[in-house]
Parts: C-alpha cells; sequence; structure tokens
C-alpha cells in the first residue's frame, strides 16, 4: 500500500515562501543542512583514516604477540596473554528463549523479530518556485523502528511501538575447547556472515533456522500470538488475509554443537575476551574451521580495508553533495533570472561539488599523514628543502639570464654603432663620427681621386723616409698579384682590424693622402700609371714528404678451400594433384569433441518443505559461474529464476 503526498510551489503564488526572498531565505535554511553534511563527511574522512590505522597497527601488534595455546586443556601460564585456539563449539544441553519457551541443542539461540509498520520515503526535486518535494509512505516488514512522529506527514501514518524486541540467549554449559562460549561479539559476527557464507573465514554457515517451533502457551496466545507457519510465530488478526499495521512475526535462529572455529583472544581464565593493544584498541578475530593465526589476521585486515575504502566513498559522496548543496544556495538570489539563473546556478553547483571532491581527498591525505606522524614530518621536511632548493636555483636561473641579457644588448649595441660607422659615409665639411665614447672630429671630405700614381706605393713611402728601395724584376710580379690592401679607420678598439681593396683615394702618393685630411685640400700632382708586370711561369711547389714504393700486404687468414654445404632437408618427390572427382569422394574428416560442462546445484539452505539451491557452472580456472537460484520442494524443482524471483515465490509459497 502506498500513500503519496506532494508538495510543490505554486508559479502564481506571492507568498513568502515561494517570492524570490522567501525562496532563499527557505534555501538557506536547506544549505545549513548541507553545510552540516560536508562538515560532517570532512570529520568522517579524518576519522576513518585515523581509525583504521589504529585498528590496523592494534591487528599487527596482535600478529607480533599471539602464541600457539592447547586446544583440549588450559594453560595457565597463558593467563592474560593473547591466544590462537583451534577447536570445536560445543553445548551438551539445550538453549531456552524464556519467554516463547523455544528450545534448541545448539550453543545459542536469537530472536528475530520484525513489525509491519510505515516506511517513510521523501524525494527533492526542482528548485526555487519550481522545487517539488515527494514524500511516499508504503507499508514493509523491517526488524528496526520508524518513529512516525517524526513523519512529514504524521497524521495516519502511526507506527505502534515493538511488543517484543529480539534478543539472544546462550547455553550454560556451552564450550569453545576447553574454554566456556559466550562471546556476543562472535554471535553477532556469526548472523552477519549469513550474507557471505562463502568468504573465507565466513561463520555464516553456522546459524540454523529453526523449522518447528513448540506450541505457544496460553499467555502468549491470550496476547494474540499463533504458529502462522513452520518455524513463525505471528501476533495479528488471524482472519484478515494481508498484514495490517503493528503485525509482528517471530522467527529463530540457533547455532549447533560441534562446530569449527577458530580465535584469537586473551585468556581470562576459562574465557576468551577482548585483547587490548598499546594504542587502545581492541582485538577478537573469530573465523571458521581449522585456521592459522597468520590467515586470521590476514583475513582481517583485509576487511578493515575494505570497511575504509567503503567509508571514504561515502564520505566523498558526503563531501561533494555539502558543497554543492552550499553553492547552490550562494547562487539562489539569481535563480529567478531568466536564462542566466539556471546556468550560473548549475555552474556554481558543479564548481563546489568539484571544491568538495578535492577538499575530501585532502582531508584523506591529512588524515593518513596525522596517523602516522613519522611518514608526515618526512614528507613535510622534503616539501621544506625542495620548496628552498626551487627558491634558491629560480634566483640562480633570474641572475644568470639577466646577466646573459645585458651581455647580450652590449654585444648588440657595439653591433649597432658598427654597423652605423660603417654606413655612413663623411660629409662635406661637417663632423666625421668618432668611435663609440669620443668626440665628433671634423675634417674636409677628401678631394675626387686622382689618376693612378706612376710609382708603387711602397716606392713612394720608402721614397718619403728618404731611403732607397730596389725591387728586382722577381719580386715586383709576385707584389702586384695580390690587390693593394689598407686598414678601415675607426674599429681597433672593438674586433680586429678588417682589411679591403684600395680605394682610389689609397692611390695617391702619402703626401697626398695626409694633405686630404688636412683643413686645406690640395690637389697632388697626376703620376703616370706604371707599365704592367710580365706574366712568369708559376713554379711547381716541392713536395712535402719522401715518395715511399707500397709494399705487397701479408693475408691476415689462411686460404682455406670452401666444401660443399650438405642439404638441409631432403628432396621429396613431388605428388600429382588429384583431380576434383576423387577428393568429393573422400570421407569428411570427423568432428572433434566438445567436451559438455554440466552445470553443478549448491544447496544454499532450506525454509520449512522448500529447498534454496544455486546452480553454477564450473569454469576452466576452478571458480564457478552463478546460472540462476533455484526453489525445490520435495526434490522437484518450482522456481528458477533471480534471487529476487525465488524470494518472491518462497514468500508466496509460504503464504499459500
Amino acid at each position: 500500500m502506498l500513500d503519496d503526498t506532494e508538495i510543490e510551489g505554486s508559479d502564481d503564488s506571492d507568498e513568502d515562501g515561494d517570492s524570490w526572498f522567501g525562496s532563499s531565505w527557505s534555501g538557506g535554511f536547506r544549505q545549513l543542512g548541507s553545510g552540516v553534511i560536508f562538515l560532517a563527511s570532512l570529520f568522517l574522512l579524518f576519522w576513518n583514516e585515523g581509525s583504521s590505522k589504529r585498528h590496523a597497527d592494534a591487528i599487527y601488534e596482535a600478529k607480533a604477540a599471539v602464541v600457539e595455546a592447547p586446544s583440549h586443556k588450559l594453560d595457565p601460564a597463558l593467563d592474560g596473554k593473547l591466544i590462537h585456539v583451534s577447536g570445536n563449539v560445543t553445548g551438551n544441553g539445550s538453549v531456552r528463549d524464556p519467554q516463547f519457551g523455544v528450545e534448541a541443542d545448539g550453543v545459542a539461540l536469537y530472536r528475530n523479530v520484525a513489525m509491519y509498520q510505515w516506511i517513510e520515503d521523501v524525494q527533492t526535486t526542482g528548485r526555487g518556485r519550481r522545487k517539488r518535494t515527494e514524500v511516499t509512505y508504503y507499508q514493509d516488514w523491517d526488524t528496526e523502528y520508524h518513529d512516525s512522529s517524526k513523519f512529514e506527514q504524521p497524521a495516519g501514518h502511526e507506527n505502534p511501538r515493538f511488543a517484543i524486541s529480539g534478543d539472544g540467549f546462550f547455553a550454560p554449559n556451552a564450550t569453545f575447547g576447553p574454554f566456556k562460549f559466550n562471546s556476543v561479539e562472535v554471535a553477532r559476527q556469526a548472523l552477519y556472515d549469513m550474507d557471505i557464507p562463502d568468504a573465507p573465514g565466513s561463520l555464516g554457515k553456522w546459524p540454523k533456522s529453526l523449522d518447528r517451533l513448540p506450541p505457544l502457551s496460553p499467555a502468549m496466545q491470550a496476547q494474540g500470538w499463533y504458529e502462522l507457519e513452520p518455524g513463525v510465530y505471528y501476533k495479528g488478526n488471524p482472519s484478515v488475509e494481508n498484514a495490517e499495521i503493528g503485525d509482528m512475526h517471530v522467527s529463530f535462529y540457533v547455532l549447533p554443537s560441534n562446530y569449527q572455529m577458530s580465535m584469537i583472544g586473551q585468556q581470562n581464565g576459562n574465557e576468551i575476551s577482548k585483547w587490548t593493544a598499546s594504542n587502545g584498541d581492541t582485538v577478537l578475530l573469530a573465523a571458521g574451521g581449522a585456521m592459522s593465526a597468520g590467515s586470521i589476521i590476514r583475513e582481517a585486515l583485509a576487511t578493515g580495508e575494505s570497511i575504509t575504502s567503503i567509508l571514504r566513498i561515502v564520505g566523498l559522496i558526503g563531501a561533494v553533495i555539502g558543497a554543492a548543496g552550499m553553492a547552490g544556495w550562494l547562487t539562489s538570489f539569481l535563480s529567478f533570472v531568466p536564462v542566466v539563473g539556471p546556468i550560473v546556478q548549475f555552474s556554481a553547483m558543479v564548481a563546489g561539488a568539484l571544491f568538495g571532491l578535492s577538499v575530501g581527498l585532502v582531508t584523506i591525505v591529512i588524515g593518513w599523514l596525522s596517523a602516522r606522524p613519522w611518514i608526515g614530518a618526512t614528507l613535510l621536511v622534503a616539501m621544506i628543502v625542495g620548496i628552498v632548493y626551487m627558491i634558491r636555483r629560480g634566483r640562480q636561473l633570474k641572475a644568470e639570464q639577466k646577466r646573459k641579457s645585458v651581455i647580450a644588448a652590449a654585444a648588440a649595441r657595439a653591433k649597432q654603432i658598427m654597423a652605423d660607422k660603417m654606413a655612413m659615409p663623411p660629409m662635406p665639411g661637417g663632423p666625421v663620427p668618432a668611435m663609440a665614447g669620443g668626440p665628433a672630429q671634423y675634417a674636409v671630405s677628401p678631394p675626387p681621386p686622382p689618376p693612378p700614381p706612376a710609382a708603387n706605393p711602397a716606392r713612394t713611402s720608402a721614397a718619403r723616409a728618404g731611403t732607397s728601395t730596389n725591387f728586382t724584376p722577381e719580386e715586383e710580379p709576385e707584389s702586384r698579384d695580390l690587390p693593394a690592401l689598407e686598414w678601415t679607420p675607426g674599429l681597433m678598439t672593438l674586433k680586429p682590424p678588417s682589411v679591403r681593396p684600395k680605394s682610389a683615394d689609397s692611390q695617391r702618393p702619402f703626401d697626398a693622402v695626409d694633405d686630404a685630411w688636412a683643413p686645406t685640400a690640395r690637389a697632388a700632382p697626376p703620376v703616370a700609371a706604371p707599365a704592367p708586370p710580365k706574366p712568369s711561369a708559376p713554379s711547381a711547389p716541392a713536395p712535402l714528404f719522401d715518395t715511399v714504393p707500397m709494399r705487397e700486404a701479408a693475408p691476415l687468414f689462411d686460404t682455406v678451400p670452401m666444401r660443399e654445404a650438405a642439404p638441409l632437408f631432403e628432396a621429396v618427390p613431388k605428388r600429382e594433384n588429384l583431380p576434383y572427382d576423387l577428393i568429393d569422394d573422400l570421407p569428411p574428416e570427423p568432428p572433434k569433441p566438445v567436451e559438455q560442462v554440466k552445470p553443478k546445484r549448491i544447496s544454499l539452505g532450506s525454509k520449512g518443505p522448500f529447498q534454496l539451491n544455486k546452480i553454477v557452472k564450473p569454469l576452466p580456472d576452478g571458480s564457478d559461474q552463478l546460472i540462476c537460484f533455484e526453489l525445490m520442494k520435495g526434490g522437484q524443482p518450482i522456481k528458477r529464476g533471480t534471487q529476487d524471483e525465488i524470494k518472491a515465490a518462497l514468500a508466496a509459497a509460504l503464504k499459500g
């Protein structure tokens, strides 16, 4: 039975609850809840890292401290120590529920109570005036009580209190090897492991459902209790076919005797209790079958890591949802602006979700490091050293880059000045640029070049110096083979002197050139051009080394005659091709037999006259592939399908 109630904003309403300010104000209260979820998620993430590290350290400490204890007698020397024992859990008598008078042979008995009640489901969609909150109420069985006074619509959905609650009982003479067995933690673990009976070390195969219950006492019948079906006590109206609110049903699970189990705990006299590690965490481990201490500890560590991962995922989801909700409220004032408002609000929610995810991951890292202070201190020191090194290295690179830029700028400026001096012609009567940093020198530009001189410049220079220079006929042609060169003024301080072919000005006598740079220029007398020299035959250069005759090189290896290589494969005569008619007459090759893998049936338990099975297909790697679930009665299959279909069929069969 469903009861749906919709609470939605009206687009035409002008009340404060649906107005711009009213929606933002009411949204603020809702986002306060988002903030609480965000902070609670961060606290969960931080606590989870510390708790998992503390529990793992306690298990590792237990691994180092555990000792083996005999399974047939008590050893007083081990009193107060952490021990590992493997043995059978037995009960010489029966265990009894005093309220219903149910007795069973075993070591413990658990009473499972469920009530048919109203359950509330709230779904919220949209925002602002388009926000719609849909509250759904449905009736179902549940072992936990749902307080109807906290519902959105409590009227018409009242749930009565539980008339009786679940409870557990131990047999007074139940023993585990030489120890007394009365551990609530182990019995609760066995009931929890019923969902994973095939896991390593699971206690899920220990609890068994009681299908035969004794008749109810007159006092219980007077309270409205009766046996609905084998194994179930029911309280309700027997004349009504469907269940009503407040109806209750009770079933029982027994922990049978002679169950093999292994435990790790502290020996206190004739009992095994929790062992307290140095960090304050407690350890009490139990596993089905004869398992070693190392195997039990490995399974406990794997279970702890799984729980830690699940809590991490839950915390990150809560942080993302909380941060997205808070970011959505910050932009709620723009939610009524067409087009822009929804885009901004959605963008803010996405940004808030990313922020929540980032903060959640950072919280996990901080919690992980805080649980491991030595690792955190080492990473902090390494981080500080790395930051200092990067800063110093950055400064060095910056200084080196600055020095290179200064040198490059100076070189570029010198090249520019040199290029300007070479490209700028001297102006008549104007200033002649000097070297960088020097004053400008004034001179008169030289006159046009005179005709070629009649004599060699070297002879003219020698004549001005008052010396006589006599060139032999062999020297003069050699000196005239190269072009006449002169120095380029103004480049002596920047680079080695550069040379270039003599200009027309340099063909004048030195006195004429010197007079050209004087304040008053004067013309040089014309000089007749010298006769061109006679070319002489070039002489062959002398060899640098004497010619040595080459000698014949001796062979590096002796010559060995090659032998004929033998064929790698024997020659096989080629057979003639068969005609097509003969090929068609050949018998076909028989197909290879395919090994058929037969599925197998695995029993999952029984419920009254019905049996539950699991049909699997063995795989080559040794594992099983699930095919379907099966419901049987009297050895004959009734229903095959998924787990939910089999449960529904079983429930229908039990009611029928």
